[in-house]
């Protein structure tokens, strides 16, 4: 493994931290053993702070017609999830999670979008456990029409929202794109630019990610890429 050692002075600090990684395996999306751990050690005197994330490295792409992974077509099967139950609502125990996630791969699953707003990171991480799915990972933009993707308010909430999904589940690597908005009027002359505007933040935080959406109707559906 690599590591690094770094002292800081107090307040806020960012920085980056190059390591290289020999024999490095590709993540498999049904093996979690091919994830890797990134672990940051806040140490001040006897006091520490410790951080975990996993990730894993792969190579996303796309055929003209499907994702590719690793260079290899990979065909998505699977469905919408909203975040809500019976019993406890929209906040669901780990349990819960665990059984809908089995319910995904006893259906035949390899690919969900939880709908419509950033999923549970519990969720998340049970998808990324060796799952054999992928997550298309979405913000609450649902079913805008040309005046709310034209109004400069929203569109910058938007942004924000964008931005913090993608800061915070960017390490993911079942996450193979995110959704930029759902059901919305995209044939309307605000759609483009919107769309444009929302798609140049998600390269920014993550350039190696597919973008994708999903219209309400299909007159004219507008994208670039």
């Amino acid at each position: 493994f690599a590591s690094k050692k770094v002292s800081l002075s107090p307040g806020y600090h960012r920085f980056v931290v190059d390591a290289e990684l020999d024999d490095v395996v590709a993540w498999d999306p049904s093996d979690a053993s091919t994830l890797y751990v990134m672990k940051a050690n806040l140490q001040l005197g006897e006091h520490s702070d410790v951080v975990e994330d996993r990730f894993g490295f792969r190579t996303l792409g796309h055929d003209g017609v499907r994702v590719t992974l690793d260079g290899s077509p990979r065909t998505l099967y699977g469905i919408s999830r909203h975040e809500d139950h019976a019993v406890s609502g929209p906040w669901q125990p780990a349990e819960h999670l665990a059984e809908d996630l089995e319910l995904l791969q006893d259906l035949g699953a390899n690919h969900i979008r939880p709908g419509h707003y950033p999923a549970d990171p519990r969720f998340l991480e049970l998808i990324e456990d060796g799952s054999g799915l992928t997550v298309a990972e979405e913000i609450p933009v649902y079913q805008w029409d040309g005046p709310q993707m034209g109004d400069e308010v929203l569109a910058e909430q938007a942004e924000r929202q964008l931005r913090a999904m993608i800061q915070r589940d960017r390490n993911n690597p079942s996450i193979v794109m995110w959704s930029l908005m759902n059901e919305v009027l995209s044939w309307d002359v605000d759609a483009g630019p919107f769309a444009e505007r929302l798609a140049t933040v998600a390269r920014g935080e993550d350039p190696g990610r597919l973008l994708t959406y999903s219209a309400l109707a299909f007159p004219g559906a507008y994208f670039d890429d």
